[in-house]
């Protein structure tokens, strides 16, 4: 089997610094492989999204912008065979001549199985999309779900799993994957502040931020939000001042990490407004309030009370995410409605279940019993002893 010597990732979202540090380059640098950025941005988002520019781009000699499929095609079926990919385009249409340029190459390939919590049923979810049925879905949905060898699509070499429940990636995964236990993004970041000295305050809460209405795969995915900005901030703020002024508290922003909030003005009501450091915020802070943010592993991880928030609209606006109602439900908390008038008792949101918080943690973060590991030493290990 030819040694491993070159690590490419590919893309389809615009990379930045955050990208790098999440996708643990330069620990594979160090582990002695070469490593590149291949961005197929340009030609698999939409047209609005191509011009989202993130917060904190970055300029590095290794990141190839291709802008056309046939130079990423012939790129693919150029590679050398000591090359390996890791895959953070999902198999779709869109995407579907890659994976066959993959596989004419016979390139290996790594994805990631993200654990989800699901509060719909596969038969709501069907119904949902029966819907919103449409022939041009149909044939898409052709190519995603048929079995790999009628296409002439090579299955993943390996799927980097995240918690137990993790999915199996599409049509990408067969029996043939290696399942390869390690964590997800998150864990990587808990992992290197967990052990660093810091005092927690228990009088400081941390909103983790969605960005609604902004976020940018809002635009990629061509969905129209459910709220404005000016039916959702004052909600918000609403429900920090009751909080504040009742619990004695202090409630700081964690903002999206691809937020620009110094665009939209004062959102928060002069609250502080941080991106960049949501693990290191919630670490620090005494509890977490949030509607269902994926950043709820920190508060999980750092075993911090969650006041779960939803409004009218928002519950339900995503047909596959876990509502706020199930994530509450899960957590044994309850979900404040925002359009309600307030009533909540800050003592008793202080209370955590610590088996819902382990079953959680093992479920969509990490499997009990997992190497202690960030999730790419893991890789590079397993890539290194093939």
């Amino acid at each position: 089997m030819t040694k491993i010597k070159k690590v490419i990732y590919i893309i389809e979202t615009r990379f930045n610094k955050r990208d790098y540090d999440r996708f643990g380059i330069e620990i594979l640098k160090k582990n002695g492989f070469e490593v590149e950025v291949w961005d197929f941005t340009p030609f698999l988002g939409s047209h609005e999204y191509r011009r989202i520019e993130p917060p904190d781009p970055i300029k590095w000699d290794k990141l190839i912008l291709f802008e056309e499929e046939k130079k990423a095609l012939d790129a693919l079926l150029g590679l050398d065979p000591s090359a390996y990919i890791v895959s953070l385009v999902p198999y779709t249409k869109r995407s579907f001549n890659l994976y066959k340029a993959i596989a004419r190459k016979k390139t290996p390939y790594c994805v990631q199985g993200f654990a989800l919590p699901r509060s719909t049923t596969d038969t709501e979810i069907f119904k949902s999309r029966v819907k919103k049925f449409t022939f041009k879905k149909l044939a898409r949905k052709i190519v995603e779900t048929n079995p790999l060898r009628y296409l002439s699509v090579t299955p993943a070499d390996i799927i980097l799993t995240a918690g137990e429940k993790f999915n199996t990636v599409g049509s990408l995964v067969n029996r043939k994957s290696e399942v390869l236990w390690a964590h997800n993004f998150d864990y990587d970041a808990y992992l290197s502040i967990r052990d660093l000295h810091g005092a927690s305050d228990p009088k400081v809460g941390v909103f983790l931020d969605e960005y609604f209405p902004y976020h940018p795969d809002f635009v990629n995915v061509g969905v129209k939000w459910t709220m404005t900005h000016d039916e959702y901030y004052p909600l918000l703020c609403r429900f920090f001042d009751h909080l504040e002024r009742k619990s004695g508290v202090k409630i700081i922003i964690a903002a999206h990490p691809r937020s620009h909030y110094e665009k939209h003005g004062d959102c928060f009501n002069g609250r502080k407004v941080i991106r960049g450091k949501t693990a290191q915020l919630v670490k620090e802070s005494g509890f977490v309030l949030i509607h269902h943010s994926t950043a709820i592993n920190y508060a999980v991880l750092f075993n911090k009370p969650i006041i779960f928030m939803t409004t009218n609209k928002l519950d339900g606006a995503f047909i596959e995410d876990p509502s706020v109602a199930w994530l509450a439900k899960y957590f044994r908390k309850k979900a404040h409605n925002l359009d309600e008038s307030i009533d909540i008792n800050f003592n008793e949101e202080m209370k955590i279940n610590a088996r819902a918080y382990k079953n959680y943690k093992n479920d969509y973060i990490k499997k009990e019993g997992s190497p202690e590991l960030p999730s790419w030493q893991i890789l590079a290990e397993r890539l290194l002893n093939r």
